[in-house]
């Protein structure tokens, strides 16, 4: 039967500490709470009922100070646009990176406008460049992209790629496509993910482009990282 507001309050206070329970109390608790949708349960009090016991739950644009292992932190990315990563401190990790993401959208750019150039890869485009997104934190990022491009002459290639913080852009990042050259006004999707590691805060992502002649077109293009982990 639905529980009342009297029963739901004490419920809540008494998940205040929840070393005072046994364990087999604990986990009738776990499926309690999953079919209670009704009930304001925080992360911090749900985490005492949880495998391993107690962990904290952080949220800021900060990285905590002194974590411990299995600590939480909520990390606004892009606040305004809804984009938040939670990540969780592997104390036992060999990288340097030890925030580890366990569950967020990725951040996001586009570009919808058909835009040209006539020069060798890898270049900006004339009239709007990019898309391109900031690296927030120093990390290991999963990259990906994708745009429609075509060129107005026949047997040419249209390259695509990204530039990472202040490398030259490489083919290493590529996705080209028409290598045995493409028909005149063919369009096609070049689309590309990869995992990058040890980018620094602060570096730029931006995707470039370039042909072996004729007018490159690209458009509808998108751009998107999301962490592995972080420092």
């Amino acid at each position: 039967m639905p529980i009342d507001r009297v029963q739901k309050k004490q419920i809540e206070r008494v998940l205040g500490d929840p070393d005072l329970f046994p364990d087999k109390f604990k986990t009738w608790i776990q499926k309690f709470i999953n079919n209670s949708p009704l009930l304001n349960i925080t992360a911090s009090q749900l985490a005492g009922f949880l495998p391993g016991g107690k962990i904290n739950m952080n949220y800021g644009t900060t990285a905590p100070f002194n974590p411990g292992n299995g600590d939480l932190w909520l990390y606004p990315a892009d606040d305004t646009n809804g984009v938040n990563w939670l990540f969780r401190w592997n104390q036992g990790s060999a990288s340097t990176y030890k925030w580890e993401c366990i569950g967020g959208v990725p951040l996001t750019a586009e570009n919808q406008s058909d835009d040209t150039t006539t020069f060798a890869p890898y270049v900006d485009l004339t009239g709007t460049a990019g898309p391109s997104l900031t690296v927030p934190r120093a990390g290991d990022y999963l990259i990906a992209y994708n745009a429609n491009v075509y060129n107005t002459s026949a047997g040419l290639v249209c390259y695509v790629s990204v530039k990472l913080g202040g490398a030259a852009t490489s083919d290493n990042e590529s996705a080209t496509q028409g290598g045995g050259g493409m028909p005149a006004l063919n369009a096609q999707e070049a689309s590309r993910q990869m995992r990058r590691n040890g980018l620094s805060a602060s570096d730029v992502i931006k995707m470039q482009y370039g042909t072996n002649g004729g007018t490159f077109h690209a458009r509808w293009r998108n751009l998107s990282i999301v962490p592995v982990r972080v420092i």
